[in-house]
């Protein structure tokens, strides 16, 4: 079961803070290209030439903001992936994902577009769910709808979860989180994210919950540079 951590206060004050710094901005700014690849591909025509190179290089980009995230721990041989789909490939999953958003689908079922992709599950109809971590997929839906989701993670989930331990063994210990927890993680944000309005009356979208709650995951778990 997870557990938020701090109260409604803290996440407001903890929020001023990470708002200003380089890491937000720089997610910020995907942010503001997710808008544009939405534009894209919610067009009749299904999109060509430019438009899938611009659709492609978002989701590559969101490859090197994710490991990006946690630079001082992440591994510089960590292989990247998303570059070997085609931009077809990544726009009809990118395309399906923001139809299924606009049809209310599950989160599951988001999610199942994205794990069609190399570097996120590259799925088949045989493909066991359960055994699909869907922490890359989340960091596209963040990006694309930060009112609805942000990214899972093992360090969200350990501190979700008042989890002990070394970096390496929690990272083992949430090394997959499939579909069934993202969705539960990604509900747990948005509740907070309504309980901090009702309570404070500010406005912090469920992406940027999971954004304090990373950020306060380094106070716990923090890198072990010797």
């Amino acid at each position: 079961m997870y557990i938020s951590p701090i109260d409604s206060q803290e996440y407001v004050e903890k929020f001023k803070t990470l708002k200003n710094s380089d890491a937000y901005k720089r997610t910020q700014l995907l942010i503001q290209k997710g808008k544009q690849v939405k534009n894209i591909v919610k067009k009749r025509e299904f999109p060509c030439g430019n438009d899938l190179q611009i659709v492609k290089q978002f989701i590559v980009d969101i490859e090197s903001w994710k490991y990006g995230m946690e630079i001082r721990g992440c591994k510089p041989f960590y292989k990247r992936h998303l570059a070997s789909n085609n931009a077809s490939s990544i726009t009809n999953a990118v395309t399906d994902v923001c139809s299924s958003v606009q049809q209310n689908k599950s989160d599951a079922d988001v999610l199942k577009h994205l794990n069609y992709l190399k570097g996120m599950g590259s799925i088949n109809e045989n493909t066991d769910m359960s055994k699909i971590s869907q922490k890359m997929a989340s960091a596209v839906l963040r990006l694309l709808y930060p009112e609805k989701y942000g990214v899972v993670d093992w360090r969200i989930a350990a501190v979700l979860t008042n989890s002990k331990g070394s970096n390496s063994k929690l990272r083992d210990n949430f090394k997959t989180i499939n579909a069934s927890d993202a969705s539960e993680m990604f509900e747990l944000y948005r509740i907070i994210s309504k309980q901090v309005l009702n309570d404070t009356g500010e406005k912090i979208s469920p992406g940027d919950i999971e954004s304090v709650l990373f950020d306060f995951s380094f106070q716990l778990y923090p890198i072990n540079y010797s």
